[in-house]
């Protein structure tokens, strides 16, 4: 994992974004890119767009889990802190669940975490958040270790010019792109997203997950990523976070893109599999959702739907109940916040009673009324949802008590 997480770094042209995206263009085999929490423009979304490119065998990846860089200040490489850090990075394969604070022996990177090897020698870290030592004036690039899985970069307030650095690096990788648009126009942000997503296509990444939780970019964002969507980079997506992102007609939008991800997979003698779908607090409502229920059904490979909060009434919550049951490896089901009323409640029943593989079932805040709640209990209360964990139906308290 390569992770600028909460750095708030302000990426406005080429040059604001050149340490970035140095960092990506020197991880050997990046996995997973963290850019929560930062800003990135156009021309910036350009310069990482270019990084991203040069990684094809990213996929083929070893065993590092995480990798967290904070805290990261440029600083003269002949200090004595730098040398000290060097010698502990050549050293980081002897450790074994210590807490280490890295650079690389040529570049500047700061690595926190618990770290180990496994058996295979591989160096495996665990996401710990530590606040580094500052470094003063190095070019930033990423240790030199093969096998990084997954790459964290948050950008919070990024701008027009740095993005083209850092998206040159990223291929066949997880891309945590949350909160990357904070202070962004909305006529920039689908420029920038497409600008990253090319990147990630004509390096011919294999993308597992993609999170661009908390853009709030609108139906516009949707436009700006239905391209990644539909390519082959992203038949092997299985998870897509957009949580509160607003997209409300861009629902439609994504539903689409997964269909057509899914026809594309088909032809090319792939399968698509998404398996986690998280899209709350969207304004998605009963037009988003019935198109989102079609791809699902379509597709037959849900494990997790979270669309929380989205103003859908039971004319929607009655197609996703339909799609629920062509999932039958659906185990977390959150649909609270919304409007089921008596008949979409009694059509989520129908649709539970065939999920045994259900493990967490929210329907919080959801009005399913006294009826409602009466046939999910009965259902959800036999012998054949053992499995199930979590199910938060608040109405139940009115209604017994």
């Amino acid at each position: 994992m390569l992770s600028f997480l909460d750095r708030q770094i302000k990426m406005d042209t080429a040059e604001d974004a050149e340490s970035v995206a140095n960092e990506i263009e020197a991880c050997n085999e990046l996995k997973t890119l963290e850019l929560r929490g930062n800003t990135i423009g156009v021309e910036a979304g350009k310069r990482l767009a270019r990084a991203l490119e040069n990684h094809p065998e990213l996929e083929r990846a070893g065993r590092i889990s995480f990798y967290q860089f904070t805290g990261n200040v440029v600083c003269d490489c002949s200090s004595d802190r730098y040398l000290k850090l060097c010698n502990l990075f050549a050293r980081i394969h002897s450790y074994m669940d210590s807490i280490l604070y890295v650079i690389s022996t040529k570049t500047t990177i700061e690595v926190a975490g618990k770290c180990r090897s496994d058996r295979s020698g591989s160096l495996r870290m665990n996401m710990l958040s530590v606040h580094l030592l500052e470094l003063d004036k190095i070019p930033i690039h990423l240790p030199e270790v093969a096998n990084v899985e997954t790459m964290k970069c948050s950008v919070e307030q990024g701008i027009v010019q740095g993005v083209e650095k850092v998206a040159d690096a990223l291929v066949n990788l997880r891309c945590l792109w949350s909160d990357l648009f904070t202070g962004r126009l909305k006529t920039e942000i689908p420029l920038i997203l497409r600008t990253l997503c090319s990147a990630v296509i004509s390096a011919n990444c294999h993308i597992t997950e993609l999170d661009l939780s908390d853009n709030a970019f609108g139906p516009i964002g949707a436009e700006g990523i239905s391209q990644f969507l539909a390519s082959p980079s992203a038949y092997s997506l299985q998870i897509l976070k957009l949580n509160n992102n607003g997209l409300g007609a861009g629902g439609q939008t994504i539903a689409q893109s997964l269909l057509k991800c899914h026809r594309n997979a088909l032809k090319d003698g792939a399968k698509f599999k998404l398996k986690t779908f998280i899209a709350g607090r969207n304004r998605l409502e009963d037009l988003g959702a019935k198109a989102l229920a079609e791809a699902f059904s379509v597709l037959g490979s849900l494990e997790e739907i979270n669309i929380a909060q989205n103003g859908i009434r039971e004319e929607g919550i009655c197609a996703l109940a339909r799609c629920f049951q062509l999932n039958l490896s659906l185990r977390v089901i959150n649909l609270s916040d919304n409007t089921c009323n008596i008949d979409g409640a009694l059509e989520l029943a129908e649709a539970i009673h065939r999920l045994r593989e259900l493990e967490v079932l929210d329907l919080g805040d959801s009005l399913c009324r006294d009826d409602g709640v009466i046939g999910i209990s009965e259902i959800i209360s036999d012998s054949k949802h053992r499995k199930l964990k979590v199910s938060s139906l608040r109405e139940v308290v009115s209604c017994f008590f």
